[in-house]
Formats: structure tokens, C-alpha cells, sequence
């Protein structure tokens, strides 16, 4: 009888951590990570691969302290993640607090956000309609500073600023070819335009900084290069009135 019941003891509690430890998140990327009780995620992997490999964890699994048989997983980065549990509660998770690893939780972390998941559930689960609410559009979220520092700057920042900062020089040159007020009023439409994009580009990328994980001095250049970019458009706008 009592073999029998350590037996049963010992069955019901390897199940139970075979049930958590089959826990995983599912990044917006794609990407699938264990979720294991002494689990160290890095910031790298749970930036999708965005992130620098700097070693510098972003999350780590540990046990409630209230009840073993529940895993939480941490926040260990200075960014504020915000979750949505199956049941529709908001909690944001700030450096140092955690939220209980549940099945259909879903984790906007900032540079992705993710679903977790039970391993053994069907992978076409239907998601909840509350996914939006972790991860909102791109633009805003690039607004807010939720996407990694090199998305924000490198893509948004470098890439898509040479698509519209060069915008006033093609209007300017073919502008000698009309007269004033249409060529004023294109110019001042342009002006609008590129301070709302500049605005929306440098505020992004300053925020986006303030909780990246990776060496500080990639912070600074960042908020440099923010700087500069401002001062570019700025500069290139002058030039483009004064050839009006």
C-alpha cells in the first residue's frame, strides 16, 4: 500500500512537470522556446533575432513561491512588457516582476510579442482577438519604442528615410517650371510632411533605446544618429526653399 501510494505521488508529480515544462511562447517571428523551470532566455532570442549577442539575459522560468507546481517567467530587462491573459486581464510586467506561465497568455515583450502555448495543442490553436491589443500596428508601435533598436533605426531610421527625405529635391528642381503659389504650397505641403515623419522617426528610435539591452554605447550612437537625422532633413529642406 505504501509503495503503491509513492508511486502514484511520484507519477501525479513527474506529470505535472511534464505538463509545464512542455510550455513554450511562440514569438511573432515564429521562433518556438521552452519554457522549462531554470530556463534563461536571452535577449537576442527573444528579440527574434534582432537583438545583439551580447549574453545578457531578457527572462529566466522559476517556480511560484506559493505554489511549486506553477512556473512564472520574469522580466529581467529595464522595457515594461504588457500581457493579455486567456481571460482578458491587462498586467504589465515591470524589471524585476513576472507573470504565471498560462497556456493562450499573450506577451508584447517590445521587440516581439508571443503567445504562450502548450507543445501538445493543435499548432493551427485559433488565436485570441485580445493579440492585437499586445502588439498594436507598426507604426505605433515603432511610436512607442516596442520594436528593437536595430529595426527602428536601420530599417525605419536609415532605409525608409532615403525613400522620402530625398522628396523635396525632385518637387524643387521641377519647380522652376511653375509658378508661385503652386510650387510654395508643394514645398510647405513637403515641410509638413517631413516633420511629421522626422518627428515620428527620432521619437521612435530615442525610445526604442532607453530599454535596449545591448552595450550602452550602441544607446548613444543611436540617439546621435536620431540627432543627426533631424538635422539632415532639416538641412535639406533649407537647401530645397532657398532653390525655389
Amino acid at each position: 500500500m505504501t509503495v503503491a501510494m509513492v508511486e502514484a505521488t511520484v507519477g501525479a508529480s513527474c506529470e505535472a512537470m511534464g505538463t509545464t515544462g512542455e510550455l513554450q511562447i511562440r514569438l511573432s517571428t515564429g521562433r518556438l522556446i521552452g519554457l522549462p523551470n531554470g530556463a534563461r532566455i536571452s535577449a537576442y532570442e527573444l528579440s527574434g533575432g534582432w537583438g545583439e549577442r551580447s549574453g545578457v539575459n531578457s527572462a529566466e522560468v522559476s517556480e511560484d513561491p506559493h505554489n511549486p507546481k506553477e512556473l512564472r517567467l520574469r522580466n529581467l530587462t529595464a522595457r515594461r512588457w504588457i500581457a493579455i491573459m486567456p481571460d482578458g486581464e491587462r498586467q504589465e510586467i515591470d524589471f524585476g516582476s513576472s507573470i504565471r506561465l498560462q497556456a493562450g497568455a499573450q506577451i508584447n515583450f517590445g521587440a516581439t510579442y508571443g503567445e504562450i502555448v502548450d507543445a501538445n495543442a493543435p499548432a493551427d490553436r485559433p488565436r485570441s482577438g485580445n493579440a492585437d491589443a499586445t502588439r498594436g500596428n507598426f507604426v505605433a508601435r515603432h511610436w512607442r519604442g516596442d520594436l528593437s533598436l536595430p529595426m527602428s533605426f536601420w530599417i525605419n531610421g536609415v532605409l525608409f528615410g532615403l525613400v522620402w527625405r530625398p522628396s523635396p529635391y525632385p518637387f524643387t528642381f521641377s519647380g522652376t517650371n511653375y509658378r508661385p503659389p503652386w510650387s510654395i504650397l508643394g514645398m510647405m505641403f513637403l515641410g509638413i510632411a517631413g516633420a511629421i515623419l522626422t518627428l515620428w522617426t527620432v521619437v521612435g528610435i530615442w525610445r526604442s533605446s532607453e530599454s535596449y539591452d545591448g552595450r550602452a554605447a550602441w544607446r548613444v550612437l543611436a540617439r546621435v544618429g536620431a540627432v543627426l537625422m533631424a538635422i539632415a532633413t532639416l538641412a535639406q529642406f533649407a537647401v530645397a526653399v532657398r532653390l525655389l
